[in-house]
């Protein structure tokens, strides 16, 4: 530094002139010294920040479009999730029209055990009220079966139910295909709840057997033994027998069952036996839906099998059983009651 009255050069932490003997005020010539490396810094500060702001504004303008062009992607891909995610329409919970020339390419009737879960829970929806009047209930009654119960179904719809049993066979010298589905009168096991059960038919809709997790059984002795358990469950149609439908014996004394014959040549017989799928058309009537559960056999020591079977019966009337082709959606032939084949 040097001194402000004789411009002599000393060192930075002198308080006198060595030349003149002025006194120095330390904290001026600190502060001095000080201002300068603060203006130092300052610029080097200005400079970094004038970087800092230009790589910023930098990312901003590239990441900026790419964000948008990410966040598009992902509300698209979000949409299009949404699409999938949407519950496809079911054609066969539609009213049946019966007057169609041919069914939609692998046509699935509705299912039986979806209906039967539909109107059960409509039936007690129609239980009447602690507090309900006996007026207000029977308008209640009265619109809900004005209601779908199954897509677009009411309980006055005509519908199609799947037949999952029957039995084809083919013959070669006759070129003929027989399709046969047993439709035997009604056994015991119909609950009395339906009335003049002794004069009603059943067709097997659907049936499913479930394996049970096995568990340990102990009889009266303490003999243990694991023990496999299955559910079965069968969806079963019944309908009066006054309907014409032409009704044959096996073999003359047997089952009865409904009989379909289409000719076939010898060449497409084996194909379209895998491809025959049955249905029946018809509408319920009331009281629509029953029920019968049984354990149909208990577990012993030296057989160790327990079954539980449930019988799900629909009351209906068919108006026409049709065989078809699930693959082409082509009608094979569709049987009236009048005992002959409508096509």
């Amino acid at each position: 530094m040097y001194c402000n009255q004789c411009r002599t050069e000393m060192p930075d932490d002198s308080h006198f002139c060595r030349n003149c003997g002025k006194a120095f005020a330390s904290g001026a010539n600190e502060s001095a010294n000080g201002s300068a490396r603060l203006r130092s810094w300052w610029w080097f500060g200005s400079l970094a920040l004038m970087i800092t702001l230009f790589s910023f504004a930098y990312r901003s303008a590239v990441t900026k479009p790419k964000m948008a062009a990410n966040g598009h992607n992902m509300k698209h891909a979000e949409a299009e999730q949404e699409k999938v995610a949407l519950p496809r329409e079911d054609p066969a919970a539609k009213p049946f029209n019966i007057n169609i020339s041919r069914l939609d390419r692998n046509y699935e009737a509705l299912d039986p055990n979806k209906l039967w879960i539909a109107i059960n829970d409509r039936e007690i929806q129609a239980f009447k009220h602690e507090y309900e009047s006996t007026e207000e209930h029977r308008k209640r009654i009265q619109s809900l079966r004005d209601l779908p119960v199954e897509g677009d179904i009411t309980l006055s719809s005509m519908m199609a139910l799947p037949i999952q049993t029957f039995t084809p066979t083919f013959d070669a010298d006759r070129n003929m295909m027989t399709v046969t589905v047993i439709v035997d009168a009604a056994d015991d096991a119909v609950p009395t709840s339906v009335a003049n059960r002794s004069q009603l038919r059943s067709v097997l809709l659907k049936g499913v057997g479930t394996q049970k997790p096995s568990y340990i059984g102990t009889n009266a002795f303490g003999a243990q033994v694991e023990v496999t358990s299955t559910d079965k469950d069968f969806h079963i149609l019944l309908f009066p027998k006054a309907l014409r439908f032409k009704i044959e014996r096996y073999k003359g004394y047997g089952a009865s069952e409904l009989v379909f014959r289409v000719p076939a040549e010898t060449t497409e017989a084996p194909e379209l036996k895998e491809r025959l799928r049955l249905l029946v058309v018809c509408h319920l009537r009331e009281p629509y839906i029953d029920s019968w559960h049984s354990d149909s056999r208990k577990p012993t020591i030296t057989n160790p099998q327990e079954e539980k079977e449930t019988r799900y019966y629909f009351i209906g009337i068919p108006s026409e059983f049709w065989l078809y082709d699930f693959q082409s959606g082509r009608i094979v032939q569709r049987l009236r009651p009048d005992g002959h084949p409508a096509s």
